[in-house]
């Protein structure tokens, strides 16, 4: 295990996919220490061991065509380097999930529950996902301001997404745009048929390619901010959804928190998977994660009075399928911003927003940045970035 006398050594400031980042660490790591790494975090299933060539002298990273894409030496022994890296104040990049307001059923975050006991026979109670996400971001953001900690938030209204437009102004501005992108390299008669085919498309599938283009320019504009950890804010789901979007409110309640790691095989044929698996790899930002996601548990279970996830639990099967245990209620997982973003990052799910209790605390209609519930998870959070950072 190497020592640092700095906090963290991270990538963010270096220009994306280019390997030469990673000379710093050549002759750094040992054959074990990358073996004990890929186990731990990085490798879920066997497939990803097809882009990577690992001996005692080297780890050669391969693409799907097992072209060698960069090679690192490696050390015969283990040894400690310093180094040293201050910057004050601390930058903290926030990202509020999802959009909310009228998009919040096209993206699959209205939790509109059935009246049920639990939540005082309500026919009208919705959660909007997107919504409490930026309440939640701002007010951590006046907490985290309030000690002199810079705060970035990748948008900062409800329906306007990380491009500073909504989905309709998108549609009107960019969707033409990407179309273009996409078909660039098909010949004319293609490009037609591909074009229509666009055009075409539902308004759900549309909003779809908006939300996912939103997203990965989420990783890119944290990318360009540099800042020393980033985190996205979500609320879970674990009820049952009818055909009428509406929810069967579950007595189920829990916490946890995602890193990046957990590559899978299947993607790995993607040049963002494989650079920041080498970045995961060698760097800090997997540990520096992990060292917060633990710390923000920590303060969901006191602040919140909910437990900590179950992963035998059958409504959170992504647990064993798709991550890889750290820490109690701590998972790696190949999260697009976790994974996209180059900095130590988390992806925090304090609750889950279609129980009844929750629901009652986030309700639509009177929830905002001052409501009990949301200033809880803030400070979470707050407490969390407090303690891992020592601030």
């Amino acid at each position: 295990m190497k020592t640092w006398i700095c906090f963290f050594l991270s990538l963010s400031c270096f220009a994306q996919f280019n390997y030469s980042n990673f000379d710093f660490f050549q002759n750094f790591y040992t054959k074990s220490e990358i073996q004990e790494r890929l186990k731990n975090y990085l490798q879920k299933d066997d497939g990803v061991s097809k882009f990577y060539e690992l001996s005692n002298e080297s780890f050669k990273l391969l693409d799907e065509n097992k072209n060698e894409i960069y090679q690192l030496l490696l050390a015969q022994d283990t040894f400690d380097i310093p180094f040293e890296k201050k910057r004050a104040p601390l930058r903290v990049a926030l990202d509020p999930g999802h959009l909310g307001g009228l998009y919040s059923r096209l993206e699959g975050r209205h939790f509109h529950q059935l009246p049920t006991i639990e939540n005082n026979l309500r026919d009208d109670l919705v959660v909007k996902e997107g919504e409490v996400n930026l309440y939640t971001a701002l007010a951590l953001k006046k907490k985290l301001e309030a000690i002199g900690v810079e705060v970035f938030m990748t948008r900062s209204e409800i329906g306007v997404s990380s491009f500073g437009v909504t989905f309709e102004q998108w549609l009107e501005n960019h969707f033409e745009e990407y179309v273009q992108k996409q078909i660039k390299d098909l010949s004319e008669e293609e490009k037609k048929e591909k074009k229509l085919q666009y055009y075409l498309l539902n308004g759900q599938d549309k909003f779809d390619i908006f939300s996912t283009e939103d997203l990965y320019h989420r990783a890119e504009v944290v990318n360009q901010y540099k800042p020393d950890v980033a985190i996205s804010l979500h609320y879970n789901s674990c009820g049952v959804k009818l055909a009428d979007n509406r929810y069967i409110p579950s007595k189920d309640n829990f916490t946890m928190v995602f890193t990046g790691g957990s590559f899978e095989g299947a993607y790995m044929d993607r040049e963002s998977h494989r650079y920041n698996l080498m970045r995961l790899l060698l760097t800090e930002d997997h540990a520096i994660s992990v060292k917060l996601a633990k710390a923000v548990v920590k303060g969901f279970v006191k602040n919140l009075k909910v437990p900590i996830v179950d992963p035998s639990l059958h409504i959170a099967p992504y647990l064993k399928s798709f991550s890889i245990k750290q820490d109690e209620g701590v998972y790696a997982r190949s999260l697009a911003f976790v994974r996209e973003v180059e900095a130590p990052a988390i992806l925090g799910e304090p609750t889950c927003a279609d129980n009844p209790f929750e629901g009652l605390e986030l309700d639509s209609l009177v929830v905002n940045e001052d409501s009990a519930r949301i200033q809880a998870v803030a400070q979470s959070y707050f407490e969390g970035i407090v303690e891992a950072f020592g601030l």
